[in-house]
C-alpha cells in the first residue's frame, strides 16, 4: 500500500496535461519479499535485502535514474542498498525529518511499524539532524503495528482517528 499511495502522489503532483508529460515510472512491488519487521525483530531469518539489492539493480538495468523506497521499514536496509547501486536512492526518512525542520518542528513523532521503531531508523536521522524523535509506549505500538497489519496491508483504509489516542499520548 506504501507503494500504492506513493505512486499515487508522484502522479497527482507532477503538473502534466496528458499522459505523456508524466514521469516514467517502473515499479518493483514483490510481495513475496520477506517481512522486513520480523527480519528486523528477529522473528525470521529470512532476509529481504537480497531480494531487495535484486529488484533494485533490474530497475536500474531497464533505465531508472533514480530509486525511492516507499516503506519506512525497508530504510533499515538504506544503507546497505544504496552502496551496491550505480544511481541515487530517495532517503525518504531524511527526506521527511528534513521537512519537519523546515517547517519548523523541534520533535516529530513516528507511527510506524515496530521493525522501524526497533531499528530506530527515524530516532537515528532525528537525531543526526537535531530534532527530538518521540514513539509510542508499548501499548500504542502495538496499537499502530494492529492498524498496519490488521488493516492497511489487507488493503482497507483505516478508520477516521483510528490512532488519535496513540497521537495524544505523544504530544
Amino acid at each position: 500500500m506504501a507503494t500504492v499511495y506513493f505512486y499515487e502522489l508522484l502522479t497527482r503532483h507532477t503538473q502534466a496535461v496528458c499522459d505523456q508529460q508524466h514521469l516514467d515510472v517502473v515499479i518493483s512491488s514483490r510481495a513475496s519479499t520477506p517481512d522486513r519487521t520480523a527480519y528486523i525483530l528477529g522473528h525470521s531469518t529470512h532476509s529481504p535485502f537480497e531480494m531487495m539489492a535484486a529488484d533494485a539493480a533490474q530497475l536500474v538495468a531497464y533505465g531508472a535514474d533514480a530509486l525511492a523506497i516507499p516503506c519506512n521499514t525497508a530504510h533499515y536496509f538504506y544503507d546497505r542498498l544504496s552502496s551496491r547501486l550505480s544511481v541515487p536512492v530517495l532517503n525518504m526518512v531524511e527526506q521527511t525529518v528534513l521537512q519537519a525542520k523546515r517547517r519548523g518542528s523541534a520533535r516529530v513523532g513516528v507511527l510506524a511499524t515496530s521493525g522501524t521503531v526497533h531499528a530506530r531508523t527515524y530516532a537515528k536521522m532525528c537525531e543526526r539532524h537535531g530534532i527530538e524523535c518521540l514513539e509510542p509506549d508499548e501499548s500504542g505500538q502495538a496499537e499502530v503495528m494492529q492498524l498496519i497489519y490488521g488493516v492497511i496491508k489487507q488493503g482497507r483504509s483505516a478508520p477516521a482517528g483510528a490512532l488519535q489516542a496513540v497521537v495524544q499520548r505523544l504530544r
